[in-house]
Formats: C-alpha cells, structure tokens, sequence
C-alpha cells in the first residue's frame, strides 16, 4: 500500500500578467518545482512505489529526459538501484544530471529504440525484481498524475470551477491522468485543451482520424513530446466523447512563450512546456482554444516542467527558430 507520496504538492499561483493578457483568470499550476523536474515524478513514483511493496528492487527506464529524471530521483528516495539506459545523442548535461542524483547510466546505442531494446533485456534477465518503467503507458503512472487535479481543486477559491484545464501531450500519459483526475473531482464536463508543437503532433493526428497514427518522425524542438504515436488510453478517452480541444503550435510560439515565462514568472522551462503556456500569451490561440466555451471560469495551465533546457539553449533556439 503506497503510504507518503514522492511527490509535492505544487502551487497554483494565480498570475496577475497573464491574467491581465488573457482578460479573465489564470492560474499556473507549477510542476516545474516537482523533485525532479516534473510532474512526471507523479505517476512514476506511484508506480514504482507500489512495485517496491511487491518485492521489486531495481529499477529501470530507458529515457534520458524527464521521465529518467524522475526514475533516478524515486530510485534514490526509496533506495532502490536505478539503471538508465540513454542512446548517445543524450546530452551530456542530461547524463551528468542523472549521474549526480545517483543513477547508473548506461549509453546504449545510438537512437531511443536500442536503449529501450537493452533496458527491457535487463528487466527479461531479473523479471520478479527489476521494474521496467515506461515514460507514460501504464494505469499506476496515470493514477498518479491525476492527483495533480485533485491539488487544483483544493487550492482554487471554494466553489471554482475551470473553464478549461490546458496541457502539454506528449505520449499522453499527463493527459490520461488529468481527465481521470477530472472525472473523479465531477470536473468531467471541464474541457481539456491538448497543445503539442509542429513535428511531434501525433495527438492531434489520432483525434482527426479517430484512431491511433503513427507519425513518421519527430521533427520538433521540442523532443520531450517526441512520441511517435500516443497510448490506446488516450484514444479511448477521446473516444468516450468528453470534451477535448487538440491544438498544434509552432516551435517558434513555443520557444517565444518559453522566454515570456522567464520573463513574467522568474521560471525557466522547456519547450514542451511552452506549448501550453503559447495558449495564453498568444492572443489567436487563446480565441481558438476557448471557441464555444461559454464558462466564466479561470484557465487552468499545468506548468509541467522539464529539465531540457539551459540558458544557452534557449538563447540558440530564439536565435534559430522561425
């Protein structure tokens, strides 16, 4: 039985710029304070939290992003040893991260598919006490990052609805928990609205063909929505008919949102962060984002964090994007 949660609860900063912008009430829920990096600690750390009490010890995760980051920090908070397998075009940066926090690192091959490959061979060899944990796909992961709508529905003012929960979608698996989260607050009436960038839109690709599709590549800068196509979960809520509003940014829009971030809030996040916060500093996308939704309500950003960005890049990325 999972007892403390590796998670914290974040703040829902109520932001007086972007509010001003948007002509009605934002609120930033701001998982970029989450240990790790991002909300993703939320799901994984349920997961491997209950897999700890059925007797595993070892965990392993084949991502050398945020869903790596948040692997090492549950292994080192449970002390459970934690192997990351990475293609070589990681940066180093990002395997310097991991290693500090005390996970071992293991560079195998040069694209995700062979590190995964080499990951869920470790896990073949010890199947009762290593844990393959994916980035996104699996129900404990989902369960988890639900508890993020739980948290917004205790901090808004009593009796506050959101007209709109906005986030970024990358496999899906933070939007599969909010809607379960939403659904288990009676918030199911409350209207996702799914960002991705131009380049990793395989979301907005399933909900035009009403079916899982399989993009091609990823050829946005924004690598930590780079998932080739989303989980049958996210179809399937898709499905059901609750109210989902699936938009595409450009790179451009999320990197300059990025920038107005650090700006307004003092908060450097990623890209894949940024997509969401475009909704809000982009006055087009705020208007497409809420067409025919008539509720009073404040917008509800999950600022869902990242660790792959510095200064530097950002400063490349403005420079370069167009």
């Amino acid at each position: 039985m999972v007892k403390q949660p590796l998670h914290l609860c974040t703040p829902l900063l109520l932001s007086s710029t972007l509010s001003g912008r948007c002509q009605r009430d934002v609120y930033l829920k701001l998982e970029c304070v989450q240990p790790g990096g991002s909300f993703k600690v939320r799901g994984l750390g349920r997961m491997i939290q209950k897999a700890q009490s059925k007797g595993f010890s070892k965990i392993v995760c084949s991502s050398g992003g945020n869903a790596g980051m948040a692997a090492a920090y549950c292994g080192k908070s449970l002390e459970m040893q934690t192997y990351i397998f990475v293609p070589s075009t990681t940066p180093k940066y990002m395997r310097d991260r991991l290693q500090a926090i005390g996970a071992e690192v293991v560079v195998a091959g040069d694209v995700w598919e062979e590190a995964d490959l080499k990951a869920r061979q470790m896990v073949d060899a010890a199947p009762t006490r290593a844990l393959y944990v994916p980035p996104f796909d699996h129900a404990d992961i989902w369960e988890g990052h639900g508890t993020v709508v739980h948290e917004i529905k205790q901090q808004l003012p009593q009796g506050v609805v959101p007209a709109a929960v906005v986030v970024s979608v990358g496999g899906g698996g933070l939007f599969n928990g909010v809607a379960q989260g939403l659904e288990s607050s009676d918030w199911s009436h409350v209207p996702i609205v799914a960002v991705e960038t131009k380049g990793a839109e395989s979301f907005n690709a399933m909900t035009k063909a009403r079916a899982l599709v399989r993009i091609p590549a990823i050829t946005s800068l924004a690598k930590s929505l780079g998932a080739n196509c989303v989980s049958q979960r996210s179809l399937d809520i898709v499905l059901s008919g609750r109210p989902v509003k699936s938009m595409v940014v450009s790179d451009r829009q999320a990197v300059l949102a990025v920038e107005s971030f650090l700006n307004d809030e003092r908060l450097l996040v990623e890209p894949a962060c940024g997509a969401s916060l475009t909704i809000a500093y982009n006055e087009s996308l705020l208007t497409e984002a809420m067409k025919d939704n008539t509720s009073t309500g404040p917008i509800v950003i999950i600022v869902c964090g990242g660790n792959a960005v510095t200064l530097d890049a950002l400063r490349t990325w403005l420079d370069t994007t167009a």
